[in-house]
């Protein structure tokens, strides 16, 4: 319990610096009170809110610090490269070159058979002068403008890789802070556990107690029972504390004020025979298709691809490493989204068992 625990924290730790079917009955009604920060302590006032999986879910995807800071990103550079593709276009540097042009040719034009040859002549020559100016002056900057184009091209793919790496980020913050969810529960039917093994040792130290008085058991006796019930109220307090910093931590996966603490509303596991509806094989695709990580070696591949030359050395090896990753990291998506399966049907078994002992 404790290593799934650490490794829990240690996950929201690590996603906090940078999706599995969810079931619940969702309540979010905000609540002031006090926290358990352990037995016989004085906790700090905190604000409760309860969330479900779905309202933790929501939050994290609107409202995670990381996730919306991406998206501040990328919609920073979407207005950019929107602003300067619309001026591009508009962009004609040898017009005024051209319409003096046309304007000599319509003074040619109007006054045919009035003007004499030499000054005819001179016009032609500056029509000629100033239309090669224009054609010169719009090459030069057509070069430049695809150059330009090539890099808002650039720009938009960065745009769109950092809303696909958004909404991985969303998605793996989202399956984590539904895992600690679940993680309270499990340490509530805990705590129930400790509290009432202390209230049976309490009731056996009366008995204990009264027998030692009357010389029928040794002290050491006594010490042994009453030692028992030490560690049992330093486990509630510990794994109380525990609790309320992952509910601390929770808020802080849902964009939530630091004096919001996040408390499990009741969480619904799927029945076994729904677990068994789940289709494997269109889940899985799906997965695949949504995974940030294959979309980022398909890139990372395509572009080996581009710069192929069997002339060139290094470039097939590019490819070979490309594919070998992207080879691994399907392999990964698939072995996750097993894992996440199974771990479904062993929590549901899990929580049972707990609620049976309780």
């Amino acid at each position: 319990m404790k290593r799934k625990l650490i490794s829990a924290l240690l996950a929201c730790a690590l996603l906090a610096g940078t999706a599995a079917p969810a079931f619940a009955a969702e309540d979010t009604a905000d609540t002031a009170a006090k926290t358990p920060a352990g037995i016989g302590a004085e906790a700090p006032a905190l604000k409760v809110r309860q969330m479900g999986l779905l309202a933790v879910q929501k939050a994290v995807t609107e409202n995670n610090s990381t996730v919306r800071m991406l998206r501040k990103n990328a919609s920073a550079i979407e207005s950019a490269t929107s602003g300067s593709s619309s001026s591009a276009g508009s962009l004609n540097p040898g017009q005024a070159y051209s319409q003096l042009a046309d304007t000599l040719q319509g003074i040619i034009n109007d006054n045919d058979g009035k003007l004499s040859d030499d000054m005819k002549k001179t016009y032609e020559a500056q029509i000629e002068a100033l239309r090669a100016n224009a054609d010169n002056l719009n090459f030069s900057v057509s070069s430049q403008m695809q150059s330009a184009m090539a890099m808002l091209s650039q720009l938009d793919d960065q745009a769109y890789q950092l809303r696909r790496q958004a909404d991985s980020i969303a998605n793996q913050m989202a399956k984590t802070a539904q895992d600690l969810l679940y993680t309270m529960e499990t340490m509530d039917y805990q705590m129930e556990n400790l509290k009432n093994g202390i209230a049976t040792l309490d009731r056996n130290l009366a008995v204990l107690r009264v027998q030692r008085s009357r010389g029928m058991i040794g002290q050491l006796q006594l010490d042994t029972v009453e030692n028992q019930r030490v560690q049992l109220v330093n486990s509630q307090q510990t794994l109380a504390n525990m609790r309320e910093q992952i509910g601390l931590t929770l808020s802080q996966l849902c964009g939530l004020d630091a004096d919001t603490l996040v408390e499990p509303s009741t969480l619904v596991m799927p029945y076994e025979g729904e677990l068994d509806r789940i289709n494997a094989k269109t889940g899985l695709e799906n997965a695949k298709k949504n995974s940030f990580d294959i979309w980022s070696k398909r890139v990372s591949l395509r572009t080996a691809q581009n710069v192929y030359d069997k002339d060139v050395s290094g470039t097939a090896e590019a490819v070979k490493a490309a594919e070998d990753q992207l080879a691994v990291t399907q392999e990964s998506v698939e072995s996750a989204y097993a894992t996440v399966i199974q771990d479904m049907k062993i929590r549901k078994i899990g929580r049972a068992s707990c609620r049976e002992r309780v």
